[in-house]
């Protein structure tokens, strides 16, 4: 950057060309060949002025005539994976403070009733959220996030005492999902889980509860944050214009 700075000083006569294209220009100048791919979209007073990018998106297979190489561009669709942390702990804090709920209360009070159920001891029961949130739960990583597979994760209990080791888990934040709704409505689930319980665990609860999710991220989290419109989706082959990780 400051190479274009002291190029636009030392030379009036090139004042003439926009601003935006020399950001954009040093956009490029350091990204390209830098990396396999990137997009860039620029904003002036809040309104959309250009887009584009640079590399590829899918690098192909040269031995492969059905998989060419694609480019990058401002529309490519890229997994924010563990942004979604940072996205669900901005959350769950706004819905504790909502709530009138510490950092440090118990979060199996507020985990669904079959869940609750299947807590094979106490020491689970000592986990708070703020617990979850620094990765010292003491519960083992795990890379699936269905109900069932929660459940059977409280069923196998800790792998190491409640805050007594740091260990980086996926698992803690999306149960997270879970506990905002929760959290937010506690009377409301209970009442809806009790009406009939089978039922409600196995076709309306799951989505009711992620449908909570969904809604407060958007209206608490990226709405004050400028962006009303967006949604969780895995990045799959569902999506024709997506990226893939290099």
């Amino acid at each position: 950057m400051k190479r274009h700075f002291l190029f636009l000083l030392l030379a009036p006569f090139a004042a003439q060309a926009a601003p935006l294209d020399h950001f954009e220009n040093s956009l490029r100048h350091d990204l390209d060949d830098r990396c396999v791919g990137y997009g860039y979209a620029i904003y002036r007073d809040g309104n959309y002025v250009r887009g584009g990018g640079g590399g590829l998106r899918k690098k192909g297979d040269p031995n492969n005539q059905f998989d060419p190489g694609l480019p990058f561009n401002e529309n490519t669709v890229k997994d924010c994976h563990s942004m979604s942390k940072t996205i669900t702990s901005a959350a769950l804090l706004k819905a504790l403070g909502d709530a009138g709920v510490g950092l440090d209360a118990k979060m199996w009070l507020y985990l669904p009733e079959i869940m609750q159920d299947a807590i094979p001891d106490d020491d689970i029961k000592e986990i708070t959220f703020r617990h979850l949130l620094e990765h010292r739960s003491g519960f083992g990583t795990s890379g699936s996030f269905s109900w069932e597979e929660f459940k059977e994760q409280l069923e196998d209990g800790l792998e190491h005492p409640v805050d007594s080791k740091y260990e980086y888990c996926n698992w803690g934040y999306a149960l997270c999902r879970l506990l905002i709704p929760y959290v937010l409505d506690l009377d409301y689930y209970r009442d809806f889980e009790d009406a009939a319980p089978l039922q409600n665990e196995e076709f309306f609860l799951p989505s009711m509860v992620a449908n909570g999710y969904f809604e407060f991220v958007n209206s608490e989290v990226f709405t004050p944050a400028g962006l009303p419109t967006l949604h969780p989706r895995p990045v799959n082959s569902t999506i024709g214009n997506f990226g893939w990780y290099y």
